[in-house]
């Protein structure tokens, strides 16, 4: 990812380009203070963000030290929003424990906390079956505060409750502190017939309607697993970010139901593949990232090495769990058992037996 003029040049007016030894970079002026005086002392790569003052030996990363992605990606956080009331989108007013919505925020549906379901619920039962602590969820800070959706928006034309966010959990995204969207996951169970074909029964809000495997996987787009908010910019979110912020050392996972395998010290980027907006928080904010890559990733493909590159300027350690399975599906202490041990075995030479 390519520092631009442009960008440089919103915090260091006096910005111009000049060819480097380690290619195109930007010379400023050092805002520490020098006995000599002078002006553009300070040199920034465009290629990394790095930083390096021939005068004064300052040094670093712009990413760091002088930008706010943040800032920059979501500038309607950093004005004065109106406060949340009790409104209606879409013809759904939100009540019953639910989610207060700002207005600019499209509201999934009718919500109600996830703590005020009953153990028989659902959403409690699969969740449940599949390994979470449900009083751990249950007692979430608000900007982690799970919900479900008992009357949704129709994606698709009704009456096809299919096609909506009705029966589904959802997961509210905040961004410094203000909800930005929001994720909602279908609950569902799989039922397999044989190691080939198998079925998976989807909750449509009233009752469980039976899907079968089609060509080796399941086809997520006659029901789609995740819908967003409409209008979210996914690619620039990160879940988990406000609480990740406590830590210098994170993971880094795909879904939101791995963020919380994981635990509080852990981000989620709603999908594979980590974006360049994603990247300029993870490099700005945290020290240390240990990406956690779901099975079928391989990390020799050109794509995930781009982002490892993107991230040099930060430790990166990556892995696939042991057990072929992602996150999701695993124990938290287990998860980080293998962080640790992937963190010993990259720190620790090996032993030359010759």
């Amino acid at each position: 990812m390519i520092l631009s003029l442009e960008q440089v040049q919103g915090k260091f007016p006096e910005a111009k380009e000049s060819p480097g030894r380690s290619g195109l970079q930007y010379n400023v002026h050092c805002p520490k203070p020098h006995q000599k005086g002078g002006t553009y002392k300070m040199y920034i790569n465009a290629e990394n963000g790095a930083f390096y003052c021939q005068d004064c030996h300052y040094t670093g990363n712009v990413y760091r030290e002088f930008f706010d992605p943040l800032e920059d990606m979501f500038p309607e956080l950093f004005i004065d929003r109106p406060k949340p009331t009790q409104i209606t989108q879409r013809g759904s007013t939100v009540r019953r424990g639910g989610l207060m919505w700002t207005p600019d925020i499209c509201a999934p549906g009718e919500t109600v906390k996830f703590s005020n379901l009953s153990d028989g619920h659902v959403a409690v039962e699969y969740l449940r079956e599949r390994g979470f602590d449900i009083e751990e969820l249950r007692a979430l800070d608000p900007t982690r505060e799970l919900f479900y959706c008992i009357k949704g928006q129709h994606a698709f034309p009704p009456p096809s409750y299919l096609g909506s966010t009705t029966g589904r959990i959802v997961f509210p995204i905040y961004m410094g502190g203000h909800i930005v969207g929001w994720q909602a996951r279908q609950i569902d169970r799989v039922i397999w017939e044989d190691k080939i074909n198998g079925e998976k029964e989807i909750w449509t809000g009233f009752d469980w309607k039976k899907f079968n495997k089609k060509a080796g996987r399941w086809d997520d787009a006659e029901v789609p697993k995740y819908y967003c908010c409409p209008g979210m910019r996914r690619s620039s979110c990160l879940y988990g970010f406000d609480m990740a912020r406590h830590y210098k050392e994170i993971a880094v996972v795909e879904g939101p139901l791995d963020y919380f395998k994981v635990g509080s010290q852990c981000v989620c980027t709603f999908g594979k593949q980590i974006t360049p907006d994603q990247i300029r928080l993870l490099k700005t904010y945290w020290d240390t990232l240990f990406i956690l890559r779901d099975p079928e990733i391989d990390p020799n493909e050109k794509g995930f090495k781009n982002v490892l590159t993107d991230l040099s300027l930060i430790k990166v350690y990556h892995l696939a769990l042991s057990n072929g399975k992602d996150p999701g599906a695993n124990n938290r202490d287990q998860i980080w058992k293998e962080i640790a041990a992937e963190v010993t075995r990259i720190k620790t030479p090996p032993v030359n037996l010759n």
